[in-house]
C-alpha cells in the first residue's frame, strides 16, 4: 500500500467530503458543521496534514498553534479499515517534523482513552502535576 503524507492549507469539495467521512468514521462529527466548516478548519490550522492512498484521503492530523513555540495535536484520524498499519503514527510523526521546522518546541495533545500507548511510542509522555481542563 502507497501511502502519501501530504500538508495542505486549502481543500477542494472532494477533499472537504472525504475529511467528513473520516469525522463521521470515528465517529466525532458534530451535525452543526458544514463543509464550509472543514475549509475553515483546514486553513487555520497550523499544520493540516492528510494521508492519502491513490487518490482517496484515509487520514488526517492537524496542529493548532501560536507558530513560534507551542503546538496542540488535534483530531488524529484514520478511516478504521486502514488502522493498524502505521498510518496514524506516520501521520503524527511528518506532523511533528513539520512543527520543529517551525522552531515549534512545545507540542501536546490530549489522547482519547486507550490511546497512551500509541502515543508513547512516538514519544510522548504525560505531564505530571498537570490536569487537562476544558471550559464549559
Amino acid at each position: 500500500m502507497q501511502i502519501d503524507y501530504i500538508v495542505i492549507k486549502k481543500v477542494t469539495e472532494r477533499e472537504i467530503d472525504e475529511i467528513v467521512k473520516l469525522y463521521k468514521d470515528a465517529q466525532w462529527w458534530d451535525s452543526q458543521w458544514n463543509k464550509s466548516f472543514i475549509s475553515e478548519m483546514v486553513e487555520n490550522s497550523c499544520c493540516f496534514m492528510i494521508a492519502r492512498n491513490k487518490d482517496k484521503i484515509i487520514g488526517m492530523a492537524r496542529a493548532i498553534a501560536d507558530h513560534c513555540s507551542d503546538a496542540y495535536i488535534q483530531d488524529v484520524i484514520v478511516l478504521n479499515k486502514y488502522q493498524n498499519h502505521g498510518i496514524g503514527g506516520n501521520l503524527v510523526k511528518k506532523l511533528i517534523k513539520e512543527l520543529q521546522k517551525m522552531e515549534i518546541d512545545w507540542i501536546s495533545l490530549i489522547g482519547e482513552p486507550n490511546t497512551q500507548s500509541f502515543y508513547e511510542k512516538i514519544g510522548f509522555k504525560i505531564m505530571k502535576g498537570y490536569i487537562p481542563m476544558k471550559y464549559e
